[in-house]
């Protein structure tokens, strides 16, 4: 049982750090670079080349890690054909999520100017509830695909009024 915990724990950690750093390097990553710049006198190239693979690098590491936590939550096995759509999903709308709320800091925040903290505390939680939303969506696509594929192949499990009805049978 503390096993299962402490696993789950490390497991959930990683995946944090990994969205965190997914997040940092989409968001932060051209500026850092172009304050590294002077620092280790690296061509304009390089700079060139992050922007062009900023998108393609973090689409493909946004669906690894939702692929893993497709893979890694559910209690059974689930094949990569069935996790695909449901990462799939995730990935495209993590994307549009963090695009559309870019934009909306950037059009709208100055409208908040006098509630600021709050106004941004506001926003981060509802990023953080649609973001939740989300991988849920995503969950749920996943199921489908997998009952659909599958079929029903699990047994399934008698009602309590079957089970009662079954057992006072037996008693007569």
């Amino acid at each position: 049982f503390i096993l299962v915990r402490v696993v789950s724990f490390l497991v959930i950690l990683l995946f944090m750090v990994a969205i965190v750093g997914v997040v940092v390097i989409l968001g932060l990553g051209q500026y850092i670079i172009e304050l590294l710049q002077p620092i280790f006198h690296y061509s304009t190239s390089v700079i060139d080349t992050f922007q062009a693979l900023k998108w393609p690098l973090t689409t493909v590491v946004l669906l690894v890690i939702m692929c893993l936590i497709y893979a890694v939550v559910p209690n059974r096995k689930l094949s990569l054909r069935s996790i695909l759509p449901g990462a799939i999903f995730s990935t495209v709308g993590w994307m549009l999520l963090s695009q559309i709320f870019g934009l909306y800091v950037k059009y709208f925040s100055s409208r908040i100017a006098s509630y600021q903290i709050i106004g941004s505390f506001i926003i981060l939680m509802l990023w953080l509830n649609f973001a939740a939303t989300i991988i849920i969506l995503g969950a749920i696509v996943n199921a489908v695909v997998d009952e659909y594929l599958s079929g029903d192949k699990e047994k399934k499990q008698p009602s309590f009024e079957q089970r009662l009805f079954r057992w006072f049978k037996k008693k007569k």
